[in-house]
């Protein structure tokens, strides 16, 4: 296709961002949020509930009309509720070939998905004041009306088309590319099928900007209620925890309950330094890193590596801060003391390597540390 820029608009929960997400992956373009454009006081406004003026608005799209008229090679896919008709020429005037692709949906179908939204700051009490405000396309403005009580994928293949139709392929168009910061998830190290390549994107576009945030933070558990666990995981929507150790069926009931509150699985990382000591209190202690190094046995560091992985699996974790890959060069350094295989590059890697053999037998990712290394700093 030519160069589009296409504003994905329609009202609070009707899908703005999954399905602009998913058309902008079909064309090979970038996707832009809307909301990630508001200023700090447009969002203070909208969390408390309160309706936003057009003072409010006009920077904003002026913004959003700026980032249209900027977009790159191939063009743009941008997610902005657009309402009014004055809105959209506001947007205009920053770029005048914008298409706009309406997902229009009933108040019954609005509702029932703004009820069902967490970790967003447009409460669902403001739909019925932007349904009220909402003004359809004209017959004047380019753009495409598809109707989302459909499945999503349905939804998308008619925006698709709709586009389609505004927009002719270019002469010399050989078909969409892929996005050049997409990632190829059949590829190592992933080598998703299918079905899980599905999953990912689902889960993806399905999430809040706030939820996306939340996902690169790991929160470090100092309780085990419920009601800590609660208002972590609605509150800050966080990828992973970490937790302090206690015993096993503690751990495991404490994990369990996690798992069972969050829409998106956690990663739940442990410490099986040990082998299954470290995670829990009643673990299994196999041998401190020093001692698998200096036996001449190199399987030791092996079976500690497969103790550690099936026991921290028991407990559901799925995440090991281990195997230890500092070089214990200082044997003043405080951090490291037993916790390393040894004072040469050699053992600590051949020794690293089993212990990685052995807890890849379970379903549990290694995150080696430390980086960049606390086998020679003299501070505590």
């Amino acid at each position: 296709m030519n160069k589009i820029r296409i504003v994905v608009m329609g009202v609070s929960g009707c899908g703005k961002t999954t399905i602009g997400d998913l058309v902008a992956r079909k064309l090979g373009v970038p996707f832009l949020d809307g909301d990630s454009l508001h200023p700090v006081e447009n969002v203070a406004k909208m969390a408390a509930g309160t309706p936003l003026t057009d003072e409010d608005r006009w920077p904003w799209l002026a913004t959003v009309g700026s980032e249209l008229a900027a977009a790159g090679d191939g063009g743009l896919v941008l997610a902005c509720s657009a309402l009014r008709r004055s809105y959209r020429d506001a947007i205009r005037a920053q770029a005048p070939d914008t298409i706009f692709l309406h997902l229009n949906g009933s108040r019954e179908v609005l509702k029932a998905r703004t009820e069902g939204r967490t970790g967003h700051f447009m409460p669902p009490a403001l739909l019925d004041s932007q349904l009220a405000t909402l003004e359809p396309l004209q017959e004047d403005e380019r753009g495409v009306v598809v109707d989302i009580a459909a499945p999503v994928a349905d939804v998308v293949a008619q925006a698709l088309k709709g586009i389609a139709g505004v927009v002719p392929p270019a002469k010399d168009a050989s078909g969409t590319r892929p996005r050049q910061f997409d990632v190829d998830l059949t590829a190592a190290p992933f080598n998703l099928d299918a079905g899980a390549i599905a999953w990912v994107e689902g889960t993806l576009g399905a999430m809040t900007l706030e939820e996306k945030i939340g996902q690169l933070f790991i929160n470090h558990n100092n309780d085990y209620s419920p009601g800590y666990l609660d208002g972590v995981l609605e509150n800050y929507h966080v990828g992973g925890m970490r937790y302090r150790p206690g015993p096993s069926a503690a751990v495991q009931e404490h994990i369990r309950y996690a798992q069972s509150k969050t829409r998106i699985p956690l990663l739940i990382a442990s410490n099986p330094e040990m082998g299954g000591a470290g995670s829990c209190d009643d673990g299994t202690f196999v041998s401190t890193h020093l001692q698998a190094g200096s036996h001449p046995d190199k399987t030791i560091a092996r079976q500690m590596g497969q103790v550690a992985g099936v026991e921290t699996a028991a407990l559901g974790c799925n995440w090991a801060f281990a195997p230890i890959v500092d070089i214990h060069y200082n044997w003043r350094n405080t951090v490291i003391s037993t916790r390393s295989f040894g004072n040469t590059p050699e053992i600590v890697v051949e020794r690293a390597k089993e212990y990685f053999d052995g807890i890849s037998e379970s379903p549990t990712a290694c995150a080696m540390k430390h980086f960049p290394g606390d086998g020679i700093d003299e501070r505590d």
